[in-house]
């Protein structure tokens, strides 16, 4: 089986899995969806791009992120991207063991770490809007310090007395929590070589591929419901300010998926730093523009609860500045161009990028 065999297969064992066990697409909902996720877990999708050596399905990035994509058009809500895509990932990283639950990441910096007399970390504070805390049987935690000489992994139980997993949900329903630690001691630290710019490039590039696939949704219910549609007498799609408005729609979500794919293909390396940008602020951007289009089309029922548009549009504002904003990426992106030489020409073309010497020479 060659590699586009093997992601053809991967991604109709996705289609299958939801097919089975999605029950509904109402927004905001009442659960996630457990039986995709039971079953995407036995798939070995919950740590598909983590070497079997250490555990993993021995997937790549690209694989893990195709079920992404996969599960957001679909409207299959899980925590494949907290879960599967970063903390199995991370842990992996540093050969951790992750208990059988769900699992969740958040970065944390030296604010709320202390280390005892005993040298252990001892966590006291708040962290902000951790998806998928209340559902998660733990949490894993970079340790972003800058008193440090190592990064550390720590892993929290939400069980555990002196944790607080306050209640919340983002516009979709899904759990968006504030944790409080209130000296909490982690039930197991390690070190890792993974830098909190290198998770936020992973968390911006698996939400740039989940904004894809619900924008792909979007474009195809809109571009359905236009044709099936009629008014005075003619499908919708054939009248021109809606073609119009249709054109528009289906090339901004065409954008989106380009840049998801660039951004997949060069990966999470610093080098990759302006690609993963790039998506990063694409599919925020363009986002809002999917999302009013399609409900500007569908009228009053892509309001409705049944309709699956909600799900897909709600989807797209509670993941578009998950984690970081894309105010964060422009000017990461601003800092490629006027800070590290990145000509704006080879950034837009893909072209081999040039430095800037001291004196303003291209080299």
């Amino acid at each position: 089986m060659d590699d586009r065999e093997y992601r053809a297969a991967l991604i109709d064992a996705a289609n299958a899995i939801i097919e089975r066990n999605l029950a509904a697409t109402e927004v905001p909902v009442k659960d996630y969806d457990r039986r995709v996720w039971s079953e995407f877990t036995a798939a070995g999708f919950a740590a598909l791009d983590v070497p079997e050596n250490l555990g993993g399905s021995g997937g790549t990035l690209a694989d893990a992120l195709d079920i992404v994509t996969v599960a957001a058009r679909r409207g299959a809500l899980t925590p494949m991207i907290e879960h599967g895509v970063l903390a199995a990932w991370l842990a992996g990283q540093s050969r951790m063991a992750l208990p059988g639950g769900i699992c969740t990441v958040a970065i944390v910096n030296e604010a709320i770490v202390d280390v005892g007399d005993d040298g252990r970390l001892v966590l006291n504070g708040v962290i902000d809007a951790v998806p998928w805390a209340r559902e998660a049987e733990a949490i894993l935690l970079l340790v972003d310090s800058e008193q440090e000489p190592q990064r550390r992994l720590a892993l929290v139980a939400t069980g555990d007395s002196t944790v607080r997993v306050h209640p919340g949900t983002d516009l979709v329903g899904v759990p968006l929590n504030d944790i409080t630690f209130n000296a909490t001691v982690p039930e197991t630290v390690a070190t890792t070589e993974t830098t909190a710019e290198s998770l936020r490039r992973r968390s911006a590039l698996a939400y740039t591929a989940a904004i894809a696939g619900a924008s792909r949704q979007i474009c195809d219910l809109t571009i359905g419901h236009a044709r099936s549609r009629t008014q005075f007498g003619r499908p919708l799609a054939k009248f021109q300010a809606i073609q119009q408005r249709l054109a528009q729609l289906a090339s901004v979500t065409a954008s989106i998926e380009n840049a998801a794919r660039v951004a997949t293909a060069e990966g999470t390396e610093a080098r990759s730093i302006a690609a993963v940008a790039s998506a990063a602020v694409a599919a925020s951007t363009g986002a809002q523009q999917i999302g009013a289009a399609g409900h500007q089309i569908h009228g009053a029922i892509g309001f409705t609860s049944e309709y699956g548009l909600g799900r897909a549009t709600t989807s797209l504002w509670s993941w578009r500045d998950r984690h970081v904003s894309a105010d964060y990426w422009s000017d990461r992106l601003a800092d490629e161009v006027l800070d590290e030489g990145a000509g704006v020409w080879n950034l837009i073309t893909g072209y081999p990028r040039h430095e800037i010497d001291d004196s303003g020479v291209r080299v």
